[in-house]
């Protein structure tokens, strides 16, 4: 599966895969909306999507992530799907990505689940997110683009998570820093957050949705 459940016991950052197990104990949210919502967590490598979008679903009771490098590395498992995926231009293939994304989302929403989407979302990915929960009323959208303005932070990071995603490879700090330097916080987000000083991310959820 491309989409994977929340998951607790996490560390603050960077977000490390660990084995599920309830979250009944968890702290949650005064009020968890009432009509399911479409979160979208955005912004460059190393800033701290995953783990803010897992510590999300955890303040949603649980709903679905569905992460761009999980969805990705899926289809790398297969050779003949690779060679056409290797065939596509950028646009094409960020396309192919954010669509089997969405895809997933939309049945969940349909079912009034809420649904995290957890990738480099720029302005193209969001309108089209919004586009999305405004076809599946009452579903609510909020975009949180995230940001890690400390180099030596977000290198920290990166060198010191494996995240073992089947089919997906290590992202090295060259390939990071690349796309960092590359990166412009989308200017439609919702909330703009900077995880450089390592915020907990549980207390950023429930911010959230106060």
């Amino acid at each position: 599966m491309s989409a994977r459940a929340s998951r607790a016991g996490r560390p603050c950052w960077p977000a490390v895969p660990t084995a599920g197990r309830p979250s009944a104990g968890r702290a949650r949210l005064a009020s968890v909306p009432a009509a399911p919502t479409l979160v979208l967590v955005t912004g460059a490598p190393a800033a701290g999507k995953s783990t803010l979008a897992e510590a999300i679903a955890d303040q949603l009771r649980g709903c679905t992530v569905v992460g761009w490098d999980w969805v990705m590395g899926a289809l790398a498992q297969y050779p003949a799907v690779q060679a056409a995926v290797r065939g596509l231009n950028r646009q094409e293939y960020r396309r192919l990505g954010w669509s089997l994304m969405w895809s997933v989302a939309e049945e969940q929403l349909r079912y009034g689940r809420s649904v995290v989407l957890d990738g480099v979302a720029r302005e193209t990915e969001i309108g089209a997110t919004r586009a999305l929960a405004s076809r599946i009323p009452p579903t609510r959208c909020l975009v949180v683009a995230l940001e890690c303005s400390n180099d030596e932070r977000a290198r920290a990071r990166i060198e010191g998570r494996r995240r073992d995603i089947p089919g997906w490879h290590e992202l090295s700090w060259e390939d990071v820093d690349r796309s960092r330097r590359g990166w412009a916080t989308p200017e439609s987000a919702d909330r703009v957050i900077d995880t450089s000083g390592d915020p907990d991310p549980d207390e950023l959820a429930r911010a959230l949705f106060r």
